[in-house]
């Protein structure tokens, strides 16, 4: 249906602010990301499970450590796609194409800067890999392993400037649809050489071509949307303008990179390379669903950053926007955590092998960490959508040190263990950081707002612990003959259960009252849209 100015009347979404268009355009990129991700979840576990069982747990942990390792060149990128971003928001809005292709043009030479600098930083790192990796001999081909992953993180900068283009211009599905077809294609043939071949350089190669492929893809299918993009040299007057955002924004690389990688490489060093790749069979199945959530909630970040360049003075508004993006975060969060409580270590278990699974504390520790990172990524994006970037750098530069150095003490008391309760103790204060910023800067608010926050989030997490122990304890009265019922039966009763909680205790609090009122305006608006339609067909 072609959208007429009248179709493009204000939608009644939160305020009403977000035009038909826009609502399509959230809801395909919420729904590419989605379906993106378990397509993705679901290759990765197959491939974790054969890489295990042809190849081992030895190079599971020596690729888990050496990635981690390379993410550290990684941080040389220092925000500048989220700068390009950013300032490609106006350009777009005012259709300006030649402004579109001069950010573009000096987008791609940045990132091929970053591309040679990880190629030589990544080259000169190899010189501590005998040093970080434990348990295990470094021989040459450890090296050579190394230096693919190089590579294929160096190719990605090089190719993929014109993917910003498509974030920006909220039609991040387009990106979704061309790597969801390259995940399937290549994951089928990663499967075929770990079987039949068990070489994990031909696996590493195949990465390889597939990352070369998929940004080929994209760009491809770039020039043929935006025809008025060209190779031109890029405006020093524009990198200039783009600097001070930039180096901001850097902090969260940084942070970002230390609460990711830094993890495995402390427990690589002092306690083992084999436990990384073990510990690696929880984290994957963790981060893969916290990624799922922030991936399909992704769309907030554009549609806060355009009401709030467009009326930065409502406060209201602003408050409602947080309010709502954060219970909707919590209520995703308890709808993976509790299942997840329920049958993660019965699905590392069959998926895996019993000689693989961790203590069960570890599991609690591994999902309080998770749910800390769903509940106070609103309050990030939040901020960032205001352009608050340099308070957002000194949260996430205090955070980050503090990760580092806690885990780095505690690792030698309780291992693991210690290491995922400084990452706990980081994100807290990341967050306390964040929510303070958001309600005394942003929504420019403070005192007993902030005080009421962390209330409502304190018994937000009591609530997730009550029923958490309910659903434990009604799966403790089941009993199934196979683990396929058993984690189809749990999985279902762990959400439901998590679904009735959460709607009965919170139908009457504030959070559920908006929740209700910006579900009645969208059908409200979704009827009105209909009949606008009908009008206009008949006229």
């Amino acid at each position: 249906m072609n959208c007429t100015v009248l179709e493009r009347l204000v939608c009644l979404v939160i305020e009403g602010e977000l035009f038909v268009e826009d609502k399509k355009m959230a809801f395909r990129n919420a729904t590419s990301s989605l379906i993106s991700q378990l397509v993705k979840v679901w290759f990765q576990f197959i491939l974790r499970k054969l890489f295990i069982q042809y190849i081992g747990v030895e190079l599971l942990g020596i690729n888990q450590t050496l990635a981690s390792i390379i993410a550290a060149a990684v941080l040389v990128e220092g925000g500048i796609q989220c700068a390009v971003i950013y300032h490609l928001y106006g350009k777009l809005a005012d259709n300006d194409e030649k402004g579109i292709n001069d950010v573009l043009n000096v987008y791609r030479f940045l990132y091929t800067c970053v591309g040679v600098v990880v190629l030589v930083i990544g080259s000169v790192s190899a010189c501590f890999i005998d040093r970080i990796i434990t348990g295990i001999e470094v021989t040459g081909i450890i090296y050579l392993y190394y230096f693919l992953i190089v590579v294929n993180t160096a190719v990605s900068y090089f190719l993929a400037y014109k993917r910003a283009l498509f974030t920006a211009d909220r039609c991040d599905y387009v990106c979704k649809y061309y790597d969801t077809i390259c995940d399937v294609i290549f994951s089928v043939l990663k499967i075929a050489t770990i079987v039949w071949y068990r070489n994990f350089l031909l696996y590493l190669l195949l990465a390889i071509l597939q990352t070369i492929v998929s940004n080929i893809v994209i760009n491809i299918v770039c020039e043929k949307k935006y025809p008025f993009i060209k190779r031109e040299k890029h405006k020093k007057e524009l990198i200039n303008e783009m600097s001070t955002d930039i180096k901001h924004l850097f902090g969260g690389s940084v942070a970002a990179y230390i609460f990711n990688s830094v993890d495995n490489i402390i427990i690589s060093r002092f306690v083992s390379t084999i436990a990384v790749g073990l510990f690696s069979n929880y984290t994957m199945v963790t981060t893969t669903l916290k990624m799922l959530i922030l991936q399909v909630c992704s769309f907030w970040g554009p549609i806060m950053g355009n009401h709030f360049s467009s009326k930065p003075d409502n406060k209201e508004i602003k408050k409602e926007y947080l309010q709502v993006y954060s219970f909707a975060n919590y209520f995703l969060a308890c709808m993976i955590i509790v299942p997840e409580f329920l049958l993660l270590q019965d699905f590392v278990s069959i998926f895996l092998g019993k000689e693989r699974l961790l203590p069960n504390l570890l599991i609690i520790i591994v999902l309080i960490e998770q749910y800390i990172t769903l509940v106070q990524d609103p309050c990030g994006v939040f901020i960032v959508a205001d352009g608050q970037f340099r308070l957002s750098k000194i949260a996430d530069g205090t955070a980050a040190i503090l990760n580092l150095v806690a885990s780095l003490v505690f690792v030698q008391f309780w291992g693991i263990y210690g290491v995922i309760l400084g990452t706990i103790i980081s994100r807290i204060v990341q967050w306390i950081i964040k929510s303070t910023v958001a309600f005394r800067v942003t929504i420019d608010e403070g005192g007993w707002i902030i005080v009421k926050y962390w209330i409502n989030n304190c018994c937000k997490a009591s609530v997730l612990f009550i029923i958490t122990i309910i659903a434990y304890e009604i799966a403790l009265l089941m009993s199934f003959e196979s683990f396929i019922m058993k984690f189809f039966c749990l999985g279902i009763m762990g959400v439901m259960v998590a679904f009735v909680g959460i709607v009965l205790i919170f139908w009457f609090t504030d959070d559920g009252r908006l929740v209700l009122r910006i579900m009645r305006n969208g059908i409200n608006t979704v009827s009105y849209t209909h009949l606008r339609a009908h009008e206009t067909g008949r006229n």
